[in-house]
């Protein structure tokens, strides 16, 4: 049997990428400066990528997220639960957010009404384009090798430790501040040209494991790095996003092709939910390789001997 597959507000999947893998996401809730709130979505309806950072720079006090409610949660679950269709529920790291908790808490409320109800939370260990990534390989298990709930389910588990994260973030201030990025104080800089690099911890943080004088140079020393950590890139999707860095990001993408040749590989914004915890400057690519280290001990010694 098909089975729906739901991200949640900080998966970054943008709208031609959702309808392409059949997936739909459980909204946000995000609260304004002028102590207003919205929904969350993952589009731009209402207003621009380039508006809404502009607007987070400004005050990013001023902007602050939640997950939807275990009631939200339940109503959405019981809605597919009464109609007999499974669920897959990818939620970011329950490290990071209390997504994941609950829609455990509204799966259990849902099972008391449909016993036979199929539902399986995930916890991707990551955010944003990565637990993005992991919900769209779980739709190509779903659609292209016909995998069942929990085939699909039992092959996210084995790769989410697989899930890395090579780009920079010229803007660590902000995320420091909000919590999101670690190991962020150590590499704090002005220098104009200054990128910060890293990649995802088994937690799903984002770590800086390095910083890089020079556009061109970060491009050389990420792609370098994930040439040495990247597993079967030609036969593996490939996702790059970015918080207001459209630009650099496409760049990024024709090296990666022309260097790695993925089967395919999207560029997706990164939506409010993430944005305004990560803010701008994020420029990245999400792609499956090695597994990631304790504490990124191998990680950091491949950025360090590449950034030399």
């Amino acid at each position: 049997m098909k089975f729906v597959i739901l991200g949640d507000a900080s998966c970054d999947l943008s709208p031609e990428l959702r309808k392409q893998f059949g997936t739909e996401y459980i909204k946000g809730h995000l609260m304004l400066p002028d102590g207003t709130e919205i929904d969350s979505v993952l589009d731009w309806e209402g207003g621009s990528c380039e508006e809404f950072y502009d607007a987070l720079k400004k005050n990013p006090d001023g902007f602050t997220t939640a997950p939807a409610s275990v009631g939200e949660l339940y109503e959405i679950f019981k809605k597919y639960a009464a109609e007999g269709m499974p669920i897959l529920h990818t939620a970011m790291s329950a490290m990071m957010s209390g997504t994941h908790d609950f829609a455990c808490a509204a799966r259990k409320k849902v099972l008391e009404e449909y016993p036979d109800a199929k539902i399986y939370c995930f916890d991707t260990r990551k955010y944003a384009a990565g637990a993005g990534l992991l919900t769209l390989l779980a739709a190509v298990k779903r659609d292209e090798e016909g995998m069942d709930l929990e085939e699909t389910a039992a092959y996210l588990e084995s790769v989410k430790n697989l899930v890395h994260q090579a780009g920079w973030h010229d803007d660590l201030a902000f995320s420091a501040k909000k919590g999101r990025i670690s190991n962020a104080k150590a590499f704090m800089g002005t220098l104009v040209g200054i990128k910060p690099c890293g990649d995802f911890s088994q937690e799903g943080m984002t770590t800086v494991l390095t910083k890089i004088k020079g556009e061109r140079t970060a491009f050389k020393v990420l792609l370098d790095y994930i040439g040495e950590t990247v597993t079967d890139p030609e036969n593996q999707i490939m996702l790059v996003a970015s918080s207001n860095r459209r630009k650099p990001a496409e760049k990024y993408m024709e090296l990666i092709k022309e260097r790695f040749h993925p089967k395919a590989i999207y560029y997706t914004d990164i939506y409010r939910t993430s944005g305004t915890n990560g803010g701008p400057g994020i420029m990245a690519c999400y792609y499956i390789g090695k597994p990631l280290t304790e504490n990124l001990e191998e990680e950091r010694a491949i950025f360090t001997r590449l950034n030399g």
